[in-house]
């Protein structure tokens, strides 16, 4: 499945929970097409969930999720490059895009690198159930070195069109490329959801058993 052909829920503001499933609009992603801001206003607007929603946005209203959104904050460069660099050599489609809290001029002084804000969107070859999507997430997250906010993977999360502050307009940026949709097995559903049973029994894995992946 391609990212511009899935249909998820939208929402004109974060505030209002009505919600209706449509496919993202591919002009929005265009660096150049950013919803521009002012630095104080607020940054509510247009958003879009990784899941269809029957209803009002809520997580068990997810009929299904088609799509994986990871919130990477305040991560250094070089950690967004390596992810970008294994979604590429995989040939894996993807886009990622700069958010509006990312400020060009924060620098990790521990590092000494640029830090970005941004946010990575994947598409699935089948979508999983939103049971599935937390711990889907983090097993994805792990495979390709993804930083991302844990407070940012509910199903029924609402994610901002590309948006970004007028001080920073011209350092709006939109990556990724065309390519294959991420393949969950049936086998690494069924190990995930033993993985999960066992945390919430006290009884976790040391190490979740690395399962092969299939991409079309």
């Amino acid at each position: 499945m391609k990212i511009f052909e899935i249909e998820v829920a939208h929402g004109e503001r974060v505030t209002d929970t009505a919600v209706k499933n449509g496919t993202l609009d591919r002009t929005k992603f265009k660096s150049d097409n950013f919803r521009v801001i002012k630095d104080a206003e607020s940054k509510d607007g247009l958003y879009f969930c990784a899941a269809k929603i029957d209803g009002t946005r809520k997580n068990t209203n997810a009929t299904e999720v088609p799509l994986l959104v990871f919130d990477i904050d305040d991560s250094p460069r070089s950690d967004v490059q390596i992810t970008i660099s294994m979604l590429k050599q995989k040939g894996l489609e993807f886009l990622l895009y700069t958010t509006a809290s990312y400020n060009p001029e924060k620098i990790d002084p521990i590092t000494n690198q640029f830090k970005y804000k941004c946010r990575l969107v994947m598409p699935l070859e089948t979508p999983i159930k939103g049971s599935q999507y937390s711990e889907v997430m983090r097993y994805v997250a792990s495979e390709f070195k993804i930083k991302f906010d844990p407070a940012a993977n509910k199903v029924s999360q609402p994610f901002f069109y590309p948006t970004v502050k007028e001080s920073n307009k011209h350092h709006a940026k939109c990556v990724g490329q065309e390519g294959s949709a991420f393949v969950i097995d049936k086998d690494l559903l069924e190990t995930l959801k033993e993985d999960y049973s066992k945390k919430k029994t006290g009884h976790v894995a040391h190490r979740m058993p690395q399962l092969p992946f299939v991409f079309k």
